[in-house]
């Protein structure tokens, strides 16, 4: 109800935000958007980016209201007028019946590219099962940077961190760049903007988080993801356990440093 949201709202200003969000791992991990990554890295895809796989392990999905647009809307009187149902894509047993949450696999593989074509971003549930040698994709939350808790701690609260950023940037090639303005518009964390001086669209790097959705929809072709170094590349943790004690390592040193 709105009394909540707004009780929310003011923790997350007042330094919950801060607390939830800046740790290292991020609660949930920024998955580069279908048809954004080169086929070489495609071939390389990493089980916890394999979309793709998800949807071949299972045969129903749900996909549930978002919360972040839904507290917009109790708080505010209104959001944004992107698509309510985005939610999850989780797998479910498949004698799950089909309803208005529960999506056949054609046509939840269907909703998640047209999310992806609208720039929602993917911001993915780290995948510890039990039954899986590595992490897989297990779902994911389809984040517009107006109204996601997690994309407005960058835009709103100014964190150099929110999600935990792929292991891939933004590139723009000038000389395919037609400065359309769609990648500006496109991107949820204002980290593409147009340069005055070459009259060209430019990625600054260290706000990239590497989601994708600029490279989709661009129609010169002018934008590519391009992996991290080595140095920059982040493991996702084997399990719940490693991925808790990663954040409490980091809390650890940001208190020392204090």
């Amino acid at each position: 109800d709105k009394e909540f949201a707004e009780a929310f709202e003011q923790y997350v200003i007042e330094g919950g935000g801060e607390r939830i969000f800046s740790p290292r791992p991020g609660v949930l991990g920024v998955v580069p958007v279908r048809g954004s990554l080169k086929p070489e890295a495609m071939a390389a895809m990493e089980p916890h980016l394999d979309v793709d796989a998800h949807f071949k392990r299972h045969e129903r999905f749900l996909v549930i209201p978002c919360v972040c647009k839904r507290e917009q809307e109790v708080e505010h009187g209104h959001s944004c007028g992107n698509p309510m149902k985005r939610c999850g894509f989780v797998g479910l047993p498949p004698q799950t019946p089909l309803g208005e949450n529960v999506l056949g696999r054609e046509e939840a593989s269907k909703l998640l590219q047209e999310l992806s074509e609208l720039g929602h971003v993917q911001l993915a549930f780290y995948g510890f099962t039990m039954s899986a040698e590595s992490p897989q994709f297990v779902g994911t939350c389809n984040c517009c940077g107006c109204c996601c808790g997690v994309l407005r701690g960058i835009t709103h609260l100014g964190l150099a961190e929110a999600p935990q950023r792929s292991n891939y940037r933004a590139v723009i090639d000038e000389e395919k760049c037609i400065s359309c303005g769609v990648c500006v518009e496109r991107c949820p964390v204002d980290a593409i903007f147009d340069d005055e001086s070459s009259m060209k669209s430019k990625v600054e790097r260290a706000k990239c988080i590497g989601c994708g959705v600029c490279v989709i929809g661009c129609a010169s072709d002018a934008i590519e993801m391009e992996p991290v170094s080595a140095e920059e590349w982040f493991h996702v943790p084997n399990s719940m356990a490693e991925w808790e004690e990663m954040r409490l390592q980091y809390l650890a040193k940001a208190e020392e440093r204090a």
